[in-house]
């Protein structure tokens, strides 16, 4: 009886460390977008190339990310989701393609956002969940109405500078 509880909590500590040490948020860092391809042709996509770098020793995998766009007061535009898996290998810095699938709710409000994409920035907000895995250990990061623009900061994107040079086109 005392070798079977033992074991249980062997295994509970064990599985504790193996999935609160392995993914690391810290451990990746968001170095800017270098490019953006917008295709607006069949069925909308965006494929971003993101100079990112992983620290940790594993190669790390984007399974599937899911976002949903709304307004502050909950009204959403539409969805945004990775069309395909992303490896980041381990312990380097590279450019990352990601492709990207976008939905609209809404055309025509699709349509206004883009024809004033500062104020959009503004007042936009992100939610959604991101699945990793490194190994065999999956973890999920979720985002909850977070505002668009501090989204944008966190991978490294300035809205205010894309707009600009976008404008200047």
């Amino acid at each position: 009886m005392r070798r079977f509880t033992l074991q249980r909590i062997l295994c509970v500590l064990f599985l504790l460390a193996a999935t609160s040490g392995c993914i690391r948020p810290e451990a990746i860092a968001f170095h800017g977008v270098s490019d953006i391809d917008l295709s607006l042709s069949g069925s909308p996509a965006v494929a971003l190339m993101l100079d990112v770098e992983n620290g940790s020793s594993h190669n790390l995998t984007i399974q599937e990310a899911v976002f949903s766009v709304c307004r502050q007061n909950g009204d959403r535009i539409g969805r945004v989701w990775l069309s395909e898996a992303v490896t980041l290998p381990r312990k380097s810095r590279t450019d990352l393609n990601v492709p990207l699938r976008v939905s609209l709710d809404n055309m025509l409000t699709g349509l206004a956002l883009l024809g004033d994409p500062e104020s959009a920035v503004r007042q936009l907000y992100v939610s959604g969940e991101v699945a990793v895995k490194a190994g065999c250990l999956k973890r999920r990061f979720t985002i909850d109405h977070m505002p668009l623009s501090a989204f944008m900061e966190r991978f490294g994107f300035d809205p205010t500078a894309a707009l600009v040079s976008e404008n200047a086109r």
